[in-house]
């Protein structure tokens, strides 16, 4: 249902995401014909050669908790 919401949500037919026969089908003859290449290809495409990057850098806070509190306690009784 969470398919379909996403395709309405942009003005574009609910009930499209629901139809997977054709690429369930075309997925199968592409793993019959190759077998788990299909799979290694993806995995080389998507992950090991995406160049898309995030860097995240995290250092903790002892005082994080006790600074969320205090803005909640601000927004709860504004």
């Amino acid at each position: 249902m969470l398919g379909a919401m996403s395709k309405w949500l942009y003005d574009e037919s609910p009930t499209e995401s629901l139809k997977f026969e054709k690429p369930l089908a075309e997925l199968k003859a592409r793993i019959a014909e190759s077998g788990s290449q299909v799979f290694q290809d993806m995995v080389k495409e998507y992950l090991v050669e995406n160049s898309h990057r995030a860097t995240i850098d995290m250092s903790p806070s002892k005082s994080m908790e006790s600074e969320v509190l205090k803005v909640r306690f601000v927004y709860a009784y504004c």
